[in-house]
């Protein structure tokens, strides 16, 4: 799923466990990934 700058996702229930992937379309910025 593409997201555009500052977005967020929340994936839907019941709430996936598996691995979790990302790819940068620009060589700068950062990412949050929380998990609770």
């Amino acid at each position: 799923m593409k997201l555009a700058p500052g977005a967020y996702y929340e994936f839907p229930q019941p709430l996936y466990v598996g691995r979790v992937d990302g790819i940068w379309d620009s060589a700068n910025g950062f990412a949050r990934l929380t998990s609770w």
